[in-house]
């Protein structure tokens, strides 16, 4: 019975969310306790947790593919977060304003993508769904914002980015939970 179910769980390991969900949560902590910072030690930071996001994903996807799941929305999350985390990393001293939509671009198409896995969540618990959209949609929404207000100080910039990382962690942490419980009900955890 568990094995017919399987073929229903298309999602990333519960640790994978996990995973990503401590990474945004740390990087709030930290934007949000030094927010005097200057651009290029967040721009740093952004990256590293963009970065953590991309490796978290590509396990993922290493999981899919042994369990002979679907693995391309996993992979383009991973694509996605290491491509824009070593541009981040590898140009910290670019202009406010360059990062700014980085950043937006970024929250832009990880919130798109993250709200795709939610419709893909296992059937067996709705509440992983809506948890997923609604963690995908507050990105989009962030990347909005940054891209509707271009003139945001830094200090802005970085407290928003700082509550949303503290949200999406949560958020996501909850999912990693929610998802390992349903595994282990499924008997595939």
């Amino acid at each position: 019975m568990a094995e017919a179910n399987v073929k229903e769980v298309s999602v990333p390991r519960w640790w994978s969310f996990l995973l990503r969900g401590i990474a945004a949560f740390i990087f709030g902590i930290i934007v949000l306790a030094w927010p005097g910072s200057t651009t290029k030690v967040l721009v740093f930071v952004f990256g590293l947790f963009v970065l953590a996001a991309g490796i978290a994903a590509f396990a993922a996807t290493y999981a899919d593919i042994k369990r002979e799941e679907s693995f391309f929305l996993s992979l383009m999350v991973g694509v996605v977060c290491v491509v824009i985390g070593i541009m981040t990393m590898t140009r910290p001293g670019a202009a406010t304003v360059t990062v700014l939509y980085l950043i937006a671009a970024w929250a832009i198409v990880y919130g798109f993508m993250i709200v795709v896995s939610g419709f893909e969540a296992p059937k067996g618990d709705s509440n992983v769904k809506w948890l997923l959209v609604l963690t995908g949609a507050l990105s989009i929404i962030l990347g909005i914002l940054l891209i509707a207000m271009p003139g945001l100080s830094v200090f802005s910039i970085i407290v928003l980015v700082g509550i949303y990382a503290l949200i999406q962690g949560v958020l996501l942490a909850i999912v990693g939970f929610r998802t390992r419980k349903l595994y282990k009900a499924l008997g595939i955890a």
